[in-house]
């Protein structure tokens, strides 16, 4: 897999658990710095499927998956056919992407751009979480070590403190 570099698109955000999020996107590629009091961590993928503008809103859900090599396509297939529409769906919901991330550790990044944060408890995030193919894919031990990060704007181009 090569990963790309995203070139513009960057945008600082303040998590819900007080971590800092700088997210870079471009045509092809993410950038995610994740900055949990000190420990930055950061994340390079290649985009695999998007649907919606691409710009940063000021919103921003972002997901880490660490799904099983074995089970990768049908994870895959699952998003770009099912639960990404299904959330893009929701009215503020305006970009939804999924990356496939080198290296060890997660596997998938999703990252999720909305205009409207109440979008994140709305009848479509319900529903895209409750269908008989989402219970089968995530009846595994692996979505123990999912991580979640939703966090609103700060700021705009700039490195995480």
């Amino acid at each position: 897999m090569t990963v790309g570099r995203p070139s513009s698109g960057t945008r600082r955000y303040l998590a819900d658990n007080g971590a800092s999020i700088l997210l870079g996107l471009s045509d092809r590629a993410v950038e995610l710095t994740i900055d949990d009091q000190g420990s930055a961590r950061v994340i390079h993928g290649d985009l695999l499927w998007a649907d919606g503008a691409r710009a940063a809103g000021p919103t921003v859900f972002a997901i880490l998956f660490p799904v099983p090599r074995a089970g990768l396509q049908e994870f895959d297939s699952w998003f770009c056919t099912e639960h990404g529409s299904m959330l893009r769906a929701a009215k503020g919901w305006d970009h939804a992407a999924l990356y496939a991330l080198a290296g060890d550790g997660p596997t998938r990044l999703a990252v999720h751009s909305l205009s409207d944060a109440s979008a994140l408890g709305g009848p479509e995030r319900v529903a895209a979480g409750r269908t008989e193919w989402t219970n089968r894919l995530f009846a595994g031990d692996w979505t123990r070590g999912i991580e979640r990060f939703t966090g609103s704007a700060v700021s705009g181009e700039g490195r995480c403190r």
